[in-house]
């Protein structure tokens, strides 16, 4: 509805051993006259499989605006499985997800490439 926006993503996790189960309680605010606050939390499961590579699970999802959600299923969730892999300096996380109600895309891809500095 807006051009501009910004967000607040938390990042709320727990690591043992070669797990990790994190959790991001995103609020979303679209700047502007049409600007609505939206929560779009996500979650992960992961396992380390070695010093460069993670499988996981990952799930997003998007109930709408604060005040009037959608209806469950015109609400976007999204399942991905994950793989993470570093090498060097450079990270890939790369998934292919697929929208489990009528409000989500079928079948994603997502890619985040990140460098530590």
């Amino acid at each position: 509805q807006t051009k501009y926006g910004i967000e607040m993503r938390p990042i709320l996790g727990v690591r043992k051993n070669d797990w990790e189960f994190i959790i991001n309680p995103i609020v979303g605010f679209g700047l502007g006259t049409l600007g609505e606050a939206t929560f779009t939390p996500a979650a992960r499961v992961a396992r380390k499989i070695n010093d460069s590579l993670t499988l996981g699970v990952e799930y997003y999802m998007d109930f709408g605006p604060f005040g009037r959600f959608a209806s469950p299923d015109n609400q976007g969730h999204n399942i991905y499985g994950v793989v993470d892999y570093t090498i060097g300096k450079f990270d890939i996380n790369f998934g292919v997800g697929y929208g489990v109600t009528n409000g989500s895309d079928r079948v994603m891809t997502k890619m985040i490439l990140g460098y530590s500095f």
